[in-house]
């Protein structure tokens, strides 16, 4: 399965993003939509799965919740939008209780936004991703989608600049 992994798009739909996500069988999006035409535009290329971020219109928020546990090709995917600033050992002694949840709730691939840093590491059993920031106003780092693989026998993460 080929999945779009996108966050911080803070009510703008790059154009570059149907070409990315093209032929995906899902998209994810990992908070900070900041207008529902985004979503729109998103569920035109592909079925979508969102959580809403911390800067987001009422519209947004009373449709989506903060996180989602769901199940693709067998394995269990969280989607959350922020909950780390620079490492993953520094957040694990900020949120345990977090990190006690992916373990206990043997989540395989947890997907997060918020730090507009794209971001890939596998730690313990779980693939921490973050497919970057995907906004209008660009700042020294160059937007970013992430793309997702996933079957039987791994999951593959990348970052594709927009």
């Amino acid at each position: 399965m080929r999945i779009g992994v996108i966050a911080d798009t803070h009510g703008y739909l790059d154009p570059a993003v149907s070409n990315i996500f093209e032929g995906v069988d899902l998209i994810l999006h990992a908070g900070d939509i900041g207008d529902i035409a985004v979503v729109r535009g998103l569920e035109a290329l592909a079925p979508i799965r969102a959580i809403r971020g911390n800067h987001e219109p009422p519209d947004v928020v009373e449709r989506f919740s903060r996180q989602e546990v769901l199940e693709i090709q067998e394995r269990k995917v969280m989607l959350a939008h922020g909950f780390i600033s620079t490492s993953l050992e520094s957040a694990r002694m900020i949120f345990p209780e977090f990190f006690d949840r992916i373990r206990d709730e043997e989540i395989d691939l947890f997907v997060f936004g918020h730090t507009h840093m794209p971001y890939s590491r596998k730690m313990d059993s779980t693939l921490y991703f973050n497919p970057g920031y995907a906004g209008p106003e660009r700042d020294i780092r160059p937007a970013h989608v992430g793309l997702l693989e996933i079957d039987d026998a791994d999951i593959r993460a990348w970052h594709v600049a927009l």
